[in-house]
């Protein structure tokens, strides 16, 4: 008899969880994420067009979907692209409206759902000269709130490739792209800068004093202004960063002080603060020589005045030993680096510039 109990409650241990693997199924939306195309019914619906309607960096050239939960299944990687050839009254769902500036709550592709394991959904424009984050388009991790089974049905499955290309490369990828290949958005581009180099200054130094901070604010007005008269649009691009050390205080330190490097160790110096001016040289497709040949003198012809050894010498015979538990605050000039007199100025490079493009295949 006991047995016959036990065989029977193994059956009703079967049937019951066959009944609740089958509300499941059937009752939630997506059943933790395993129905590709299971959503709400409260959905608001549009068609491709609508989402071509939001191109805001020039024309688009196609419809870019992802669904995780495609990832790996047949051959697929989840990526699929729709060309604008295609009809754009293909119909999908979305939960809210369709604004260009929900794109910024998103990314350039879905979020990553918090660690919940549910496959993310995505669908938005391909914008080759588009030039900030974000998109025009949707994503979520609630896959009930989207429908994309009708656009999914009429892509076609893509391989998404990320490298780098020169500009002559990316040039040529443009004009003539591989055989149904469709270009995303590049980082720094459009450009005509195929050739970059940076030119540094020496360090220069001035005493923490109104008159000494008003020299180099003074200084770095001049080297501002020739930056900008000689930058020619489309041609030269010539941009200023500037490089400071300064004293600063913490709960550690008695006053404003500033770590230096030696070789026999770090030290402290007070009462001076530093500056270093480093020029970014962007060329456009001239011969490469055009890059190299602009030259650091006429804008570091001030910096001599600033480079007193005196006031350095005076700084440096002041300073005091660092305390073991100071080491590592900050920015940290080495002292050789500081006797160096010419400015840094290597040849130039060619640019190399982030792609990502998708590849249509049919695993």
């Amino acid at each position: 008899m006991s047995i016959v109990l036990r065989i029977l409650a193994i059956f009703l241990a079967l049937v019951t969880g066959l009944v609740l693997a089958l509300t499941l199924y059937f009752g939630a939306p997506t059943f933790y994420g395993l129905r590709p195309h299971a959503v709400s019914p409260d959905l608001d619906h549009y068609e491709v067009g609508e989402l071509v309607a939001l191109a805001q960096d020039g024309p688009p050239s196609g419809i870019l979907i992802y669904d995780e939960w495609y990832k790996d299944r047949d051959g697929k990687t989840g990526w699929f692209v729709l060309p604008l050839t295609q009809p754009q009254n293909i119909d999908f769902g979305a939960h809210g409206v369709l604004d260009p500036a929900l794109s910024k709550l998103f990314g350039a592709r879905p979020r990553q759902c918090n660690g919940t394991g549910l496959p993310e959904k995505m669908i938005r424009l391909i914008e080759p000269d588009r030039t900030r984050p974000g998109f025009a388009g949707r994503s979520t991790c609630a896959r009930a709130r989207m429908d994309l089974g009708a656009v999914i049905a009429a892509a076609t499955p893509a391989i998404r490739h990320k490298t780098d290309m020169t500009h002559a490369a990316l040039s040529a990828f443009d004009a003539a792209p591989p055989s149904m290949a469709l270009r995303d958005n590049v980082r720094l581009w459009p450009t005509p800068y195929a050739y970059h180099r940076t030119i540094s200054s020496p360090v220069i130094w001035t005493q923490t004093t109104p008159t000494g901070r008003e020299r180099m604010y003074q200084l770095t007005r001049e080297i501002t202004d020739l930056v900008e008269a000689n930058t020619v649009d489309g041609h030269v691009g010539l941009r200023l960063r500037v490089e400071d050390w300064q004293p600063a205080t913490s709960d550690s330190l008695a006053e404003p002080q500033l770590p230096i490097r030696r070789d026999s160790g770090e030290i402290l110096i007070s009462g001076i603060e530093f500056r270093r001016f480093d020029i970014v040289v962007l060329f456009a497709t001239d011969p490469r020589a055009a890059c190299d040949n602009v030259a650091a003198e006429p804008f570091f012809q001030g910096i001599s005045a600033l480079r007193n050894p005196q006031i350095l010498k005076t700084a440096l015979a002041a300073a005091k030993p660092m305390s073991d538990e100071l080491k590592g605050i900050g920015d940290v000039l080495h002292e050789r680096d500081l006797a160096r007199e010419a400015a840094l100025s290597p040849t130039s490079k060619e640019r190399r510039f982030p792609v990502t493009w998708y590849e249509t295949s049919n695993p």
